[in-house]
């Protein structure tokens, strides 16, 4: 449901109209959230089973899951580059790639401030998940050792840590003014969704599931009202709203946290049966590589390359980019994911990826202006 919000709010962006996703960017707080849950579930759960959580084998399966779609991105968004862009998108893309590549795309685009269009506009976020990635796992086991695993002192430093997430979004937001970019995409700003996610997860591994009737009751109508609400969010807000940095991402997470509560329970009547529905659980296995291929795709099969517009244009982009996307997760992505590169080869192959990809950027950006390209409006390019 969030990838489709995504795909919606972006080909809308792409050619200037409004849809029924107006606030669809919001796809990527339930992500966030969803991440924070379950990455933290999963390091909880080896704690719990081993005494002790193994980052460098967290970190190996993180870049297992990852990398391999990303570097595929960049040889294509490379590929463009040499063929298809024009002068003015080069040296955007070359900044960005290499942003992309090293996961600092957020703090990149903050500070560059980019007009230009770029396939890799929307990279920002994860930047997000993998500095959270790194974050996260050291400073939970840090809390785990300090607190004696004591969960409940665990989760009211996460529950302070989104509150501080959303202190310093509030602070740093000016109505009206500049720095709405450092707001939105910051790190520090966005890490609350990350935060409710695992503070949801820090509660059930203390607490446990509902057991009583009443209790399951009360979550299921917590999960659709969550439903309600983020489905509310997605139609009638947009980014320029204040009432999102005012407290509004922070009421979207936790939308989406009541709707994952929701859903974990095994006697769910309708949350869980209602995501239960095939398309929607196979739109959601590929939905790393549809985040990752759209936006490229959108921006490379423009009107004038296609020679289509409207809903045809949209269908024909999705189209490609689930075709893609399903390729990429079945071909790529699953055999990485199952062990078909470990041990040496792996150790060799990561690099020598990460040399090619670069190496890929620099040549197919060479021609790149050195001068200061002309800017065209910024909310049409930055996403």
């Amino acid at each position: 449901m969030a990838i489709i919000a995504v795909l919606l709010y972006h080909d809308a962006l792409d050619r200037g109209v409004r849809n029924i996703a107006r606030g669809g960017l919001l796809g990527v707080d339930a992500f966030f959230v969803l991440s924070g849950y379950l990455i933290t579930t999963l390091l909880l759960l080896e704690r719990a089973r081993m005494g002790r959580i193994d980052f460098r084998a967290f970190w190996a399966r993180r870049a297992r899951r990852l990398l391999p779609a990303l570097l595929l991105l960049l040889l294509g968004v490379a590929a463009y580059a040499a063929f298809a862009a024009t002068p003015e998108e080069l040296s955007e893309i070359r900044g960005q790639g290499f942003a992309t590549l090293f996961y600092v795309q957020n703090w990149y685009v903050i500070a560059v401030d980019p007009a230009i269009r770029s396939p890799l506009g929307h990279a920002w976020s994860l930047a997000i998940e993998e500095q959270w990635y790194f974050i996260w796992p050291p400073l939970l086991g840090f809390l785990l050792w300090w607190f004696k695993d004591r969960l409940g002192r665990v989760f009211l430093v996460a529950v302070a840590l989104v509150a501080a997430s959303v202190f310093i979004m509030w602070m740093l937001y000016e109505p009206g003014g500049g720095g709405r970019s450092r707001v939105y995409r910051g790190t520090d700003t966005r890490a609350q969704a990350l935060l409710v996610g695992a503070a949801l997860a820090i509660f059930l591994q203390w607490i446990g599931g509902p057991r009583r009737a009443w209790v399951k009751f009360v979550v299921e109508v917590a999960g659709i009202t969550g439903a309600l609400v983020f489905a509310a969010a997605i139609v009638r807000t947009s980014r320029s709203q204040h009432f999102l940095y005012r407290g509004g991402f922070l009421l979207v997470a936790l939308a989406v946290g009541a709707v994952v509560l929701a859903a974990i329970q095994p006697g769910s009547p309708v949350v869980r049966r209602v995501l239960s529905i095939a398309p929607l659980r196979w739109l959601g296995l590929i939905s790393y590589g549809v985040y990752l291929y759209h936006v490229p795709i959108d921006v490379w099969l423009s009107e004038e390359r296609v020679g289509l517009s409207g809903d045809a244009l949209l269908v024909f982009r999705t189209a490609i980019t689930i075709g893609l996307a399903t390729a990429s997760y079945f071909l790529v992505e699953m055999p990485v994911r199952n062990g078909v590169l470990r041990g040496r080869p792996a150790r060799i192959l990561l690099p020598l990826s990460v040399v090619v990809v670069s190496v890929a950027l620099l040549l197919s950006t060479a021609d790149a202006p050195t001068g200061t390209a002309e800017r065209e409006p910024l909310q049409r390019q930055t996403r």
